[in-house]
């Protein structure tokens, strides 16, 4: 099973996200078609992606998720267009988080901390500094230019409120990935 764990968007967020994607084809004119653009109804926010786990592995983890998080509902406000890497042959396109980044830093760092021990060691060796992001597309090839991003606006885009989180299984076809939720665990500590 394909796992990932992320932050989903309501429709008013998923709407205004679709609506800014729409604003950077245009932008970039022929250079849009270089990109696999992520569908609207696709779009959240990664914590973690698993990807291939077994199936005793899943079930761990599963249970694992099942359970709330003792941590407050926060507001995550998203804007501010960016691309990975800084530098070199640019290979995503992603929308920051400018208000709310602390909070899903120590969500995600609770969401990985209840990784089953026999995929951990796989996820390190591979582990990178999370930086809250949503992507919007990626490359198809690196040999973009990045000069139609220095007159992009970084006014705030869209606020989603942040009450959970969701385990999904991703399975793959031709016609692009699918999405399943298997696990909704809510954030329940109240405000201190």
């Amino acid at each position: 099973m394909r796992l990932f764990v992320a932050i989903e968007l309501d429709d008013e967020a998923r709407a205004a996200i679709d609506r800014e994607c729409q604003r950077l084809m245009s932008a970039m004119g022929a250079a849009a078609r270089e990109l696999r653009w992520v569908r609207a109804d696709h779009l959240h926010l990664t914590l973690l992606f698993l990807g291939a786990v077994d199936e005793s592995g899943a079930a761990a983890f599963i249970a694992e998720l099942s359970r709330d998080f003792e941590q407050p509902a926060y507001d995550l406000t998203l804007g501010g267009i960016g691309i990975f890497p800084p530098r070199g042959a640019p290979r995503t396109l992603w929308v920051g988080v400018p208000g709310g980044g602390e909070q899903t830093i120590a969500l995600q760092r609770e969401v990985a901390g209840r990784r089953p021990e026999s995929i951990r060691p796989r996820l390190e060796r591979n582990a990178r500094a999370f930086t809250p992001h949503l992507t919007l597309a990626r490359w198809r090839d690196g040999h973009a230019s990045r000069r139609w991003l220095s007159a992009q606006p970084g006014s705030p885009l869209a606020v989603v409120r942040v009450e959970g989180v969701t385990l999904f299984e991703s399975r793959l076809s031709a016609g692009g990935p699918t999405y399943t939720a298997l696990a909704r665990p809510r954030l329940t500590c109240p405000r201190a």
